[in-house]
């Protein structure tokens, strides 16, 4: 029907939309019922030529179109010069004859369909079974690890896959089945050496390279415009916020993702949005506060820096500097663990705890914490069990919950992920991190992989360690407890606790089958407020004393999910 456009003489467009499947209905009965065998057989050969030339990004299509219907030799030669492909073709000048190596992300085609375990598998199964599968053979992993990045999503290898058809690495053929036709592929002797070198490991499909060279197609030629825009703008952000970008590695830049590069950028844009109209009323102190946490950081730094002779960076990368300045790693092993080993390390881990003590005061402790000796005496310990041992070296009041020593696991897991409700997450992301021995303060300060890098508050991951506490994993209560803040700060004294559970009760809360937390709620009536919204405001009067509170609800409701035995330091 394109033969109608420009018959008139004048500038015409014609577009083209289509899917695989779009080709394949014609293969059906429901079109060739009724058909002689050789009325059929021209259909079909028809629509494979369509479909040829409609996925075709790279020849004239216009001489494809004419030699279809015998005209071989056009007037303008092997290029008409207006369809998109001669177009495009002419716009890349001297590029349009290089050829793009894509070996590795073949061989993950060809090991996603090996995966599969059928030989002539449709799209849906590979994807599902092979490319997506929960446990991922051993040679599919080898292929991703040298795959580009982003080159093996779901949309990326439904583009690839007709290309690896005409490349001869894929074969395909169309399936009749009673409601319909689809398409189903297999792996031709080539695909199959792609399978043979990621299953006898890295080295020897690196070695591989080179082996599928292709036209470039569209997709890939439009992901790479995409992905150097993104990273001009990035290299602007950059330049706006005082960053050199050649300071940032070369392959952060052009992944858009890695931990000094994204250290940078939320450091920025955290600040930008506190000082917005939506960083709320106290935005804007909230970002001078960072400033200021920051600038005593790089100041301790700079002081290292002349004592110990070296550079400055040797001493501490400005992105780890913000990184610290925001999470306020408090311990020396902590700051050790995400990499600043240098002599005085001591010096900054106390710098942190002063600004910690500074910004979250611990609340005092009861008349009775020291069973009748007075504040600053030494304090015996002879005769008393371990559990008093640790609340006495902690300043603790009387009436505290005792925490078990060492890991603890509940004995009947509780939460969503138990009852029905969303599998693992996030959480168990961090709580993997957590179980391989790194500490609170690094997770929260270094990032992960799986959160792009960005540094969290320590007690986003002590949230999500608890959580994994609920999932029935175990769990060493007392260090995630210090880690977060100090049992002070943290952990319920008797009376609270009461008072939890009495304001739970008017609220009607069941902390054992509910998800929620109302923290808000619970905490205006433990405190006399006549509603949540009456409570004090960031910066007012007794708002440590509500921030507080919110930390010891949440505490209650772990410790009462998971079931932890309730006891308390002897009054």
């Amino acid at each position: 029907m394109i033969g109608r456009a420009g018959r008139d003489g004048l500038y015409a467009e014609t577009l083209l939309l289509h899917t695989p499947n779009d080709f394949l209905r014609y293969d059906s009965e429901f079109y060739t019922r009724g058909m002689t065998p050789a009325a059929q057989r021209s259909v079909l050969a028809s629509t494979r030529k369509l479909r040829d030339i409609a996925e075709d990004e790279c020849g004239c299509r216009r001489k494809a179109i004419l030699a279809f219907f015998g005209e071989n030799k056009p007037p303008f030669g092997n290029r008409c010069g207006t369809c998109d492909n001669c177009v495009s073709n002419a716009s890349r000048g001297a590029d349009a004859d290089v050829l793009y190596d894509a070996t590795f992300e073949a061989a993950v085609a060809c090991c996603a369909l090996k995966a599969v375990g059928k030989r002539n598998a449709p799209m849906t199964h590979l994807l599902k079974d092979g490319l997506q599968s929960k446990a991922p053979s051993r040679f599919l992993l080898t292929a991703k690890a040298l795959a580009p990045h982003g080159s093996y999503t779901e949309s990326r290898l439904k583009e690839l896959i007709p290309v690896l058809v005409r490349e001869n690495i894929f074969a395909s053929a169309s399936v009749r089945s009673q409601y319909g036709s689809f398409e189903s592929f297999s792996l031709t002797s080539a695909g199959e050496r792609l399978v043979q070198c990621a299953t006898a490991g890295i080295d020897k499909l690196r070695a591989a390279a080179g082996t599928v060279m292709i036209t470039k197609p569209r997709f890939i030629k439009e992901a790479e415009l995409v992905a150097a825009k993104k990273q001009r703008d990035l290299e602007a952000e950059l330049v706006e916020i005082g960053v050199d970008p050649r300071s940032i590695p070369a392959d952060q830049l052009g992944t858009a993702a890695g931990p000094e590069l994204e250290a940078q950028l939320e450091w920025s844009r955290r600040l930008k949005h506190l000082r917005s109209e939506k960083g709320g009323a106290n935005g804007v102190a909230r970002a001078e506060n960072l400033e200021r946490l920051f600038a005593r950081v790089m100041l301790w730094r700079s002081e290292m820096a002349i004592e110990l002779m070296i550079p400055p960076a040797s001493v501490l990368p400005e992105y780890l500097a913000k990184n610290i300045a925001y999470s306020l790693p408090t311990s020396a092993a902590a700051l050790n663990e995400l990499g600043v080993r240098v002599k005085g390390v001591e010096g900054l881990a106390a710098i942190l705890r002063e600004e910690v003590a500074r910004l979250k005061p611990c609340a005092p402790a009861a008349p009775s914490a020291f069973s009748g000796a007075e504040p600053g005496a030494p304090i015996d310990c002879t005769g008393e069990d371990a559990n008093n041992v640790w609340r006495r070296k902690r300043t603790l009041p009387w009436q505290t919950f005792q925490l078990p020593a060492g890991e603890f696991t509940s004995q009947e897991p509780w939460g969503p992920g138990v009852l029905g409700g969303p599998k693992a997450g996030v959480w168990e992301k961090y709580y993997g991190l957590y179980a391989q021995g790194q500490s609170i303060e690094a997770i929260a300060t270094s990032g992960a992989d799986f959160n792009k890098y960005k540094p969290v508050q320590k007690a986003t991951v002590a949230n999500h360690v608890m959580t994994a506490l609920l999932r029935g994993r175990s769990v060493d209560i007392r260090g995630v407890v210090e880690a977060v803040g100090g049992a002070a700060r943290v952990l319920p004294r008797k009376d609270e606790w009461e008072k939890m559970d009495e304001a739970a009760a008017l609220l009607q809360f069941d902390v054992m089958a509910e998800d929620r937390l109302p923290q808000k709620e619970i905490a205006a009536k433990m405190l006399g407020y006549p509603s949540a919204d009456a409570m004090p405001a960031f910066g007012a009067p007794n708002y440590e004393l509500v921030t507080m509170m919110y930390d010891k609800i949440r505490w209650w409701a772990h410790l009462t999910r998971a079931r932890v035995p309730h006891k308390w330091t002897q009054a």
